[in-house]
């Protein structure tokens, strides 16, 4: 049985960052991963930091952690790649959203009124100038937008240094190794985890363990989140020198981050299907048809590869960040649904502020795991 100050259960991209930035004020900080850490949804993502493009109606609140997150992001980057000498991919070309029929039109119009009426910097361009400006874009295109300061990141060189970040600040990372048990003593705390390979005794707890949270062994019915998996399938195909955009290309349909000047990203299916796992013909191929429809040129590429990803979505798609209103030594860091590479730096910061600062910031109260939201 080993004592440790914090104890991180979740390998992904907030896992991580929680577990490096907990690192720098606790003595001993140990996560586990049920698989290989970045092996899940943050390995599946698509890499867009997109808080304005990805908005939903009425996600007020949404809207302004990823502003603020996003605002982080080029500084915490810096200090990532300083401190680990790993390039993490971050580039800031913006974000194209197109149409290219009447139906698309009519959901970019309608999003782009809504973006008024918030004040967002979102410019709504001719057709003539979205080519000039992004000249692999269809000649059937009817209309779009443009969002200059989005940014996308390579989301696996991302976990990648947010891995070796934890090992220098001397986090004990133990992969491969998922919870078969967690117990909690008489007054209300978590006193044991149990793994295949390990037992610790945290002080503290962190649950980061995304669409699996609210599903590991031994926790208490009152702390299992209400977070279930959002399957999506996504694609990898090459770009070479003649076809090489460097902005996201979105549409109502599909998204195309590039993430290198050799591979671009289409994505993603949104389906409701549990953790299943396959690839399916019909997914990919609306995928691929939607991503041509924006960009033909993507026809006379290679593809690389595919693959499936779970979301990790709450009912009313906001995250779970802080503390367990029936654990005193428990927190959670989870339910990011589609923006948790995005949410990255703000959900450490968050946490950090609340463990060790012992105060609660106004932002993220309408992400706190209430009573009632964990009644959803």
């Amino acid at each position: 049985m080993i004592d440790v100050d914090v104890a991180v259960v979740g390998g992904g991209c907030i896992g991580l960052a929680v577990a490096a930035e907990l690192a720098d004020y606790f003595s001993s900080v140990a996560l586990f991963d049920r698989d290989y850490t970045g092996s899940e949804a943050t390995g599946a993502a698509g890499g867009m930091l997109a808080p304005i493009m990805e908005l939903e109606f009425e996600e007020f609140e949404l809207l302004e952690l990823g502003r603020q997150s996003l605002h982080m992001f080029p500084q915490y980057c810096r200090r990532l790649e300083d401190e680990t000498g790993m390039e993490v991919g971050l580039r800031q070309q913006g974000t194209f959203y197109v149409a290219t029929h009447e139906r698309q039109l009519q959901e970019v119009k309608r999003l782009y009124e809504y973006q008024q009426r918030l004040g967002l910097e979102v410019e709504r361009l001719p057709v003539e100038i979205l080519k000039k400006r992004q000249p692999a874009l269809t000649d059937q295109l009817v209309g779009g937008l443009w969002i200059a300061d989005e940014k996308h990141i390579d989301n696996r060189k991302f976990a990648a240094a947010l891995y070796l970040l934890c090992r220098e600040r001397g986090v004990e990372i133990h992969t491969n190794d998922p919870l078969v048990d967690l117990e909690y003593d008489s007054a209300a705390r978590i006193k044991t985890l149990h793994s295949n390979f390990t037992s610790v005794q945290p002080d503290l707890v962190v649950l980061a363990a995304g669409a699996w949270t609210g599903l590991l062994p031994g926790l208490a019915e009152q702390d299992r989140l209400p977070v279930r998996p959002v399957k999506g399938q996504a694609v990898a195909v090459g770009l070479d020198s003649s076809f090489s955009p460097d902005s996201i290309v979105h549409s109502p349909d599909v998204y195309c981050v590039p993430h290198s000047p050799d591979r671009m990203i289409l994505g993603a299916t949104m389906e409701e299907k549990g953790f299943e796992r396959r690839v399916r013909f019909g997914g990919l191929y609306d995928l691929l048809f939607s991503a041509a429809e924006i960009l033909p040129a993507l026809r006379d590429q290679p593809f690389l590869e595919t693959w499936v990803g779970h979301r990790p979505a709450s009912f009313d798609s906001l995250p779970f960040i802080g503390p367990s209103p029936s654990t005193k030594n428990l927190y959670f860091a989870a339910g990011h649904y589609r923006n948790g590479i995005l949410h990255t730096p703000i959900t450490a910061k968050l946490l950090k502020k609340m463990i060790v600062d012992s105060t609660t910031p106004e932002l993220a109260e309408p992400f706190l795991p209430t009573p009632e939201r964990l009644l959803i």
